[in-house]
């Protein structure tokens, strides 16, 4: 089965199958989710504003792992699965009115660690 049709989202409620059964995680302002198989992870955007402001990591098994702010002058954007580095959320550098402001950055998907990759196209 194709990985977009075992994560979905419905109102504030992620879901997701795994192992033949249906995991639901709920969380208020949810904004954004995506299942990243090659690390077996649940990402999470969430935020009472436009901007979220909390990246979630679950494990498949519905067990959180981490919760992150966007690094400082960041706002995150939305969240990716990178065809090289994986898992990876776009975050916009606040501070910049000329130049380039969208960036990819990685998550490690141990601890929700986040390390700025390149630009964001």
């Amino acid at each position: 089965m194709n990985a977009r049709q075992n994560f979905w989202i419905e109102g504030q409620r992620a879901s997701w199958t795994y192992r033949d059964q249906t995991l639901h995680v709920q969380l208020n302002d949810l904004k954004q989710g995506i299942l990243d198989l090659r690390n077996n992870t649940v990402l999470l955007l969430t935020g009472p504003d436009a901007f979220p402001n909390k990246l979630i990591g679950f494990t498949l098994e519905g067990v959180r792992k981490f919760e992150v702010e966007p690094p400082s002058v960041y706002v995150y954007s939305y969240l990716t699965n990178h065809k090289v580095y994986g898992a990876a959320v776009v975050c916009l550098d606040t501070r910049t009115t000329k130049g380039w402001s969208d960036w990819y950055f990685s998550v490690n998907t141990i601890n929700g660690e986040l390390t700025r990759e390149g630009k964001a196209y």
